[in-house]
C-alpha cells in the first residue's frame, strides 16, 4: 500500500506597509527651454541644480526658422541664473527657412546635476518654447 504525505501549508510572507522602500534618484530633466529671439539666448531649466564648468556650447544649436529665419549654435560663455536655470548666448551659422523654433543639444555637452545624478541626456528638435 502506497501512503502519500499530505502537503504542508506555506504562509506567504507579507512586506510590511509601514517601512519606506527606498526610491531610486531622478535624473537631472530639462523643465523649461524658453528662446528670446532680440537677445539671441537659450534659457534652460532644470529640476535640480545643475554644475556647468565643463558646457560646451558647440553642442547645442537652435534652429529659428519662425522669427530671424537663422540656425544658431550654442556660445561657450554660458551663465548661471540661479542654481537650476542657465542661460546661453547664441551664434548665427546660416539660414533657415524651415517653420518653428527647435532646440538640439547633445548628451555630452557638459551639463551635470551638482548631486553627482548624471548628466543632462540633451534632446533633439526640442519645440521651443518648452515647459
Amino acid at each position: 500500500m502506497l501512503i502519500i504525505p499530505p502537503t504542508q501549508y506555506r504562509k506567504k510572507r507579507r512586506v510590511r506597509d509601514d517601512v519606506a522602500q527606498p526610491v531610486p534618484p531622478v535624473g537631472l530633466t530639462l523643465v523649461s527651454a524658453v528662446y528670446s529671439n532680440t537677445a539671441l539666448t537659450v534659457t534652460l531649466a532644470f529640476n535640480k541644480a545643475i554644475d556647468i564648468s565643463a558646457f560646451d556650447g558647440g553642442e547645442m544649436e537652435l534652429d529659428d526658422g519662425t522669427f530671424n529665419h537663422r540656425s544658431y549654435v550654442g556660445g561657450d560663455a554660458a551663465t548661471l541664473v540661479n542654481a537650476t536655470t542657465m542661460q546661453v548666448g547664441l551664434a548665427s551659422l546660416f539660414g533657415d527657412s524651415d517653420p518653428g523654433v527647435f532646440l538640439t543639444a547633445a548628451s555630452d555637452i557638459g551639463i551635470v546635476a551638482v548631486d553627482g545624478s548624471g548628466e543632462w541626456a540633451g534632446v533633439n528638435e526640442l519645440a521651443l518654447p518648452f515647459g
